[in-house]
């Protein structure tokens, strides 16, 4: 009798297992799990040592992961084709499946029935420095009651959108946004409530730069220390029924946005290698999040003129974006000529109608005004030059020991005169010109011939008059 309970034990014991295989699969320190006729689960493996989220990053996808994506298996049906599917229940429809994308170091966990975020979901995200944004397109948070530091030390953050979130079990929502120090817009609407919450001490400390959508801050701009409540307090939509808070109703939202220029008063300079820079002005924040209605919007710029910003009104845009579609749109800017002067420091500014505070970015420019190669053939110098954006005079000079040679295709040093060593002459925009040199003196030949690229510009100048 014994050894027939001993058999049924064992049999029942690898049936639990195989069904625990069957339906578990560690994500992070969260295990996801398939209940029937309620969804799916991720939830915390307590009864022993378990991956934290930065563990599963590094090791199953990438500790540089940069994006995560909880979405539907529908809206993203490239992504479920041969990579590895996790076993959560016995049929197709229950899978979960994570998908990598290394070009855009993104993670998603996509499944064809809801996501349930399990009732401890604390420290989910937590500490995952690298990751930029988190989408929540397919889950419900319904039945979490521990929210304690689920974003935590996320540092490069800038956005998260919560409007999927339903927050009426939570209870603990103790340093849920701590640390996120580039986290500027939290999108919530009336379904983040904190009536049930009973612990949300320091639930926004170190979020520097968090601020509401009317401009209500956590931390006044350029500081680290704060007066306003780091607690629950203010964990609501700004101005929705009069209230202040440190989230941002998207329903009143008009997107828009750029990759470089940044809002009114952040002080940013950017400094450009070459002749020109972009920018992009885009209606939404991504793909999924965009404006519904048309944004016109203008583009101004500005010239750094003494120390003061002078408005060039001729550079002035009017654009118009459509909405209901996610559409960027490319600008260029270059130095400006104003007068025969060129400036190398340039303001734009992006003001789109509905937007409480524009898009600006100062361009410092590090370039050439005009590109200068030189050959050597022989003994003769070879220069081109190409004008670039400017016209008008030039003076070439040269040294003892280099005479203008014959070769002349732009017929322009036919008027030089070698004992002057110097010669002035009228050149277009955007246009190449080539001038050659014979260098006569034995003992400077030998010298560029020696290091042409570091002797020939010592040797040639050209330089545009006033």
């Amino acid at each position: 009798m014994r050894a027939k309970q001993k058999t049924i034990l064992i049999l029942a014991l690898a049936l639990i297992l195989s069904l625990a295989l069957a339906t578990g699969y560690v994500l992070a320190r969260y295990t996801v799990t398939w209940e029937k006729g309620f969804g799916l689960h991720i939830y915390p493996k307590k009864d022993s040592y378990v991956l934290t989220v930065g563990e599963l990053l590094n090791g199953k996808w990438n500790a540089e992961t940069q994006h995560i994506v909880f979405g539907l298996t529908a809206d993203h049906a490239d992504k479920v084709e041969d990579v590895e599917a996790l076993h959560v229940g016995n049929e197709a429809a229950d899978l979960v499946y994570l998908y990598y994308v290394e070009s855009t170091r993104t993670a998603y966990v996509l499944a064809k029935k809801e996501i349930v975020f399990h009732e401890d979901s604390s420290g989910m995200f937590q500490n995952l420095s690298t990751v930029q944004s988190i989408t929540f397109d397919n889950l419900t948070t319904a039945k979490v009651t521990d929210m304690e530091s689920m974003f935590q030390g996320c540092t490069a953050l800038t956005m998260l959108d919560l409007c999927i979130f339903d927050t009426s079990s939570a209870v603990n929502m103790q340093k849920m946004f701590a640390s996120c120090t580039s986290l500027t817009t939290v999108f919530a609407d009336r379904s983040f409530v904190t009536e049930s919450v009973t612990n949300s001490t320091d639930m926004f400390l170190e979020a520097y730069v968090l601020e509401g959508g009317k401009g209500t801050r956590v931390y006044p701009v350029g500081e680290t220390t704060t007066t306003q409540p780091l607690d629950k307090i203010n964990a609501w939509p700004d101005g929705m029924d009069g209230k202040a808070g440190y989230f941002t109703d998207k329903s009143q939202m008009i997107f828009f946005r750029s990759n470089l220029l940044r809002p009114e008063g952040m002080g940013q300079t950017y400094t450009v290698n070459g002749t020109s820079a972009w920018f992009t002005l885009a209606n939404g924040l991504d793909s999924l999040t965009v404006s519904k209605e048309k944004i016109s919007y203008s583009v101004s710029y500005f010239i750094d003129s003494g120390g003061v910003w002078e408005e060039v009104p001729e550079k002035a845009e009017s654009k118009i974006v459509a909405g209901g579609l996610y559409s960027v749109i490319p600008h260029t800017v270059a130095p400006i000529t104003v007068s025969g002067d060129t400036f190398d420091r340039i303001k734009v500014v992006a003001t789109a109608v509905g937007v409480d505070k524009p898009l600006e970015a100062v361009f410092e420019f590090d370039y050439s005004p005009m590109t200068i190669s030189y050959t050597l053939v022989d003994n003769v110098i070879c220069m081109k030059v190409y004008t670039a954006d400017l016209e008008g005079s030039f003076a070439f000079t040269w040294k003892n020991g280099i005479l203008p040679d014959a070769s002349d295709p732009n017929g322009i040093l036919q008027a030089a005169d070698p004992a002057a060593k110097k010669l002035i002459a009228p050149l277009n925009a955007y246009t190449v010109y080539e001038f050659c040199f014979v260098i006569s003196d034995v003992d400077l030949f030998n010298t560029v011939k020696a290091d042409p690229e570091a002797q020939m510009p010592l040797t040639v100048s050209v330089e545009k008059t006033p």
